[in-house]
């Protein structure tokens, strides 16, 4: 910006000069004067200067120019990486939303075992102690060997427990069959 006004002002003042002779050679010219010898070589020399100056000036505007209009270039291109990586990072957020979303849909227990537990079968504990099935109830309950109490598999699996090992020989649920 500050180039391109220095060129302007040379250009300006190349423009009074020349002004300037014109007008002086008109009130020379008009009042029947001998104009100075001097003055015209002495003013076509400030005028090839301010030219010069001018010429000089411009060059340097347009190599400025030239530089923004790069600067320009380089930015509109980091501009536009920067929006693909903003839409990269946006579908990437939307992708975890729809992730974590599908998380939570989830159930929080384990689904049951397609296996349903017959006597016999032998089952591991959260606390490490193998319990074996003693007695599988009309209702789909069951009863352990060393517990009382009557207790469902889902219940079971909640509380971590898990299948063992299998019965080698069932005889279905009336809790008399031998292995």
């Amino acid at each position: 910006m500050a180039v391109e006004f220095k060129t302007v002002e040379a250009i300006d003042s190349l423009v009074a000069l020349l002004r300037v002779a014109e007008d002086s050679a008109v009130d020379h010219y008009e009042q029947d004067e001998a104009f100075h010898p001097g003055i015209f070589p002495g003013l076509i020399l400030l005028a090839r200067f301010a030219a010069e100056r001018a010429g000089t000036e411009y060059r340097l505007a347009l190599e400025v120019a030239e530089k923004n209009r790069r600067s320009y270039a380089e930015r509109d291109i980091t501009n536009e990486q920067l929006a693909q990586v903003t839409a990269e990072r946006d579908e990437l957020r939307a992708q975890v939303a729809e992730l974590t979303k599908k998380v939570g849909e989830l159930p929080a227990e384990p689904a049951p075992e397609q296996y349903p537990w017959q006597v016999g079968d032998e089952i591991w504990t959260t606390d490490g102690v193998v319990e074996t099935i003693e007695k599988r109830h009309a209702d789909g309950t069951i009863s352990l060997w060393d517990r009382t109490g009557v207790y469902t598999v889902e219940e079971l699996h909640k509380q971590g427990w898990k299948l063992f090992r299998k019965a080698s020989d069932s005889t279905g649920t009336d809790g008399e069959g031998q292995s």
